[in-house]
């Protein structure tokens, strides 16, 4: 049984490839260090993960986030 639909995470190397090998599509919010590549990896090379658009201000809001999942 699988008890999560998907996940939103900071795109972190252990996150993202722990999602990737139990099969959950991710939501991806880079921050820094290589959060940015990982995204780009998992979402162009893989198709697994989605990145979220922040706002001018850098914050997040729900209506992104809904739609995304």
């Amino acid at each position: 049984m699988r008890l999560v639909g998907s996940c939103r995470i900071a795109s972190g190397t252990p996150c993202m490839l722990e999602s990737f090998v139990i099969g959950v599509p991710m939501v991806a919010w880079p921050l820094y260090a290589e959060q940015r590549m990982n995204v780009i990896l998992f979402e162009e090379g893989a198709k697994v993960a989605l990145r979220v658009k922040v706002g001018k201000n850098g914050v997040l809001r729900r209506e992104e986030v809904a739609k995304m999942v």
